[in-house]
C-alpha cells in the first residue's frame, strides 16, 4: 500500500465533507501549485533532497491554515479532530497532539464548543498513554471532565471514565482500571451507546485476563466480538481479535491464540495500524515460545519491535525484550536472557508499568533458579509477589507463590 497515497485520498475526503465547492476547488489549486512548485525547485536543486514525511508532502499546515480563515469555528473544530485522527491512524502522534490542541483553544473563550474541546482532550489523552505520559495523561482526563460536566454531557464523561480506566489498566492498577470500567460501562448503557458499551466489555475483558479470570475474560471478548462485527467496526475488530488471542494463550489454548492474532493482523493490515500490527505480532512471538518454537518467536518479536521503536512506544518494547529473555532462557543463553530481562525491568520501572514489572522480575527469578543461584532467584520472587499483589494480579500471585515454595 503506498501511505502516502492513502493518507492523501483519507485526507481529501474528510475535505469534501467539511468544504464547499468553491473552497475546495481552491485548496486543491493552490495545493497542486505549491506542489509543482517544490518539485520544479528539487529538480533544479544541487543538493540532495530529502523525501518529505506524509504530513509535509501533503502541505496539512497549509491545509489547516485556510480551513481556520474559511470555516466557522465549530466546523474547523470537527474537522482538525478528525485530522488528528486520521494523523494517529497512520502512526503520526506529534501532528495528532497538534490537532488535538488546536481544537482545544478554540473552546477555552467559548463555552459553546465545551464538546469539543472534552472530546480532544479524550483523544489526546490516549496518546500520551500510550506513551507513557502519565501525568499529562491524567491532566487532559481531568481537564476533559470539567468541560464535560457543566452541560452534564453523559457521553462525553463516560468516555473520561473509560480512558482513566485505560490509563490505570497501562500502569497495572487493576481495581481502579475495573472501578472506572464499570461506570463508564454504566453511563454508556444509559446513553445506549452499543458501540462503546462492547468497547467496555473488552476492557472488562483485559482486566479479567490480567487477574487470572480467564474464561470471563473469554466471555468478554466474545460477547463484544458479534456487536463489532455487525457494526462493521474495522478498527475496533482487530484489537478484540487479540484480547480474545491473549486470554486464549492465557489458557494454554496455542493453535486457537494464534488463529486470532492472525485475525487481528489481517484487519490491522488493512488498516496500516501499525500499533495493533506490532502487538499482535508479539502475541504470536509469545505463543510460539510457548510452543517451544524458539526461532519463530524471536523473528516475530523482532518484527514486532522494530514496530515499537518507530512509534516509541515504551511499554511494548519493554514487554518484546521480556519476552526475548525468556526465548534465550529457554536456549540456555542465561547470560544474555540477563541483560534483556533486566533491560525490561529498567523500562518497566522508568515508566512506573507495576504489572509489567512484576512480570519480568518473576521470569529473571525463573532465570536465576536455572543457574541455581537460590538466593537472587528468591529475591526477585519476592520482589514480584510484591507488585502482582499490589495491582491485584492473583493468578501472578499464586505462580510466584508456588516457584518461591518450591525453592525452599
Amino acid at each position: 500500500m503506498n501511505t502516502q497515497k492513502s493518507f492523501t485520498a483519507s485526507l481529501s475526503s474528510l475535505l469534501e465533507r467539511y468544504c464547499n465547492e468553491p473552497l475546495l476547488s481552491s485548496l486543491l489549486s493552490d495545493l497542486n501549485k505549491m506542489n509543482d512548485s517544490e518539485k520544479k525547485a528539487v529538480s533544479q536543486a544541487r543538493v540532495e533532497s530529502k523525501e518529505l514525511n506524509i504530513i509535509e508532502n501533503s502541505f496539512l499546515e497549509n491545509i489547516k491554515t485556510r480551513c481556520k480563515q474559511e470555516l466557522p469555528a465549530r466546523e474547523y473544530g470537527e474537522l482538525i479532530i478528525e485530522i488528528g485522527n486520521l494523523c494517529i491512524s497512520f502512526g503520526e502522534f506529534s501532528h495528532a497532539k497538534e490537532c488535538y490542541g488546536d481544537a482545544v483553544a478554540i473552546a477555552k473563550d467559548n463555552s459553546r464548543f465545551s464538546d469539543i474541546a472534552g472530546r480532544a482532550l479524550v483523544k489526546r489523552s490516549e496518546i500520551n498513554i500510550r506513551h507513557t505520559a502519565w501525568k499529562a495523561s491524567l491532566q487532559d482526563l481531568r481537564d476533559a471532565q470539567r468541560f464535560y460536566s457543566k452541560p452534564k454531557n453523559i457521553l462525553g464523561l463516560a468516555d473520561v471514565e473509560s480512558n482513566s480506566g485505560v490509563l490505570y489498566a497501562s500502569q497495572g492498577n487493576l481495581k481502579k482500571a475495573y472501578g472506572h470500567f464499570k461506570k463508564a460501562l454504566s453511563l454508556y448503557e444509559k446513553v445506549k451507546n452499543a458501540d462503546m458499551t462492547s468497547t467496555t466489555l473488552m476492557n472488562l475483558g483485559i482486566v479479567a485476563n490480567i487477574k487470572g479470570q480467564y474464561n470471563d475474560a473469554v466471555t468478554f471478548f466474545q460477547r463484544a466480538l458479534p456487536q463489532f462485527e455487525q457494526a462493521g467496526d474495522m478498527a475496533r475488530l482487530p484489537e478484540v481479535h487479540h484480547n480474545l488471542g491473549m486470554a486464549l494463550l492465557s489458557k494454554r489454548d496455542y493453535e486457537a491464540a494464534i488463529t486470532q492474532f492472525d485475525e487481528s493482523l489481517t484487519y490491522s493490515t488493512r488498516l496500516s495500524f501499525e500499533p495493533m500490527i506490532g502487538i499482535s505480532l508479539l502475541g504470536k512471538a509469545s505463543a510460539y515460545a510457548k510452543y517451544g518454537d524458539n526461532i519463530l518467536s524471536i523473528a516475530y518479536t523482532n518484527n514486532a519491535l522494530n514496530i515499537f521503536r518507530k512509534l516509541n512506544d515504551h511499554l511494548s518494547i519493554a514487554d518484546a525484550y521480556k519476552l526475548k529473555g525468556v526465548v534465550q532462557r529457554e536456549m540456555k543463553n542465561l547470560d544474555i536472557a540477563e541483560i534483556y530481562l533486566q533491560t525490561s525491568i529498567r523500562l518497566n520501572t522508568e515508566h512506573n508499568n507495576l504489572l509489567n514489572l512484576g512480570e519480568s522480575l518473576y521470569e529473571l527469578g525463573l532465570l536465576y533458579k536455572a543457574r541455581n543461584d537460590k538466593s537472587k532467584s528468591s529475591d526477585a520472587l519476592k520482589k514480584s509477589m510484591t507488585y502482582f499483589k499490589s495491582v491485584g494480579a492473583e493468578q501472578d500471585l499464586q505462580l510466584a507463590k508456588a516457584e518461591l515454595s518450591r525453592l525452599n
